[in-house]
């Protein structure tokens, strides 16, 4: 199915993580930083098969204000009663590094789709255990590296 095959009347829409889904993707974004205001969630909010429906902070106001901004309806400081409390079905983890880990394995454990910001953990020993062999049967689970070079 191409991208252009989306609709709202709840047909298939196809991912960019290359998972088909029938319905409305719930997506929860942990982290408030510039590259989350201005590259994630416009990016989410454009995208006819996702809702961003949770944000998650360590600074409250700053999620609250992000959350207004761009129409999120939930706003959290504690990524783990985010993942819990949320009827989420993937997860944006754009944190500080030494965080992906924990928090990639807390979506994983969830059966969460995931999409981590590079690197998936600080040690090399931990990022090929975030997701190999944990993903479910319709589970996808990646990493973000953007080529920041000018054209």
């Amino acid at each position: 199915m191409a991208a252009s095959d989306r609709g709202s009347d709840g047909g298939q829409v196809l991912l960019s993580l290359g998972v088909v889904v029938s319905q409305l993707v719930q997506v929860g974004v942990l982290g408030t930083s510039y590259w989350v205001a201005d590259f994630h969630l416009p990016a989410l909010r454009s995208h006819a098969g996702a809702r961003v429906r949770a944000i998650c902070g360590r600074d409250r106001r700053r999620a609250q204000a992000l959350a207004e901004q761009h129409d999120v309806p939930e706003v959290y400081t504690d990524y783990r009663a985010m993942i819990d409390s949320s009827e989420l079905d993937a997860l944006v983890v754009v944190m500080p590094v030494d965080l992906h880990h924990p928090m990639v394995m807390a979506g994983v454990e969830a059966g969460l789709h995931v999409l981590c910001e590079k690197p998936m953990a600080f040690m090399a020993d931990r990022s090929g255990g975030n997701a190999g062999g944990r993903a479910g049967a319709g589970e996808a689970h990646g990493a973000v590296h953007q080529s920041r070079a000018a054209a």
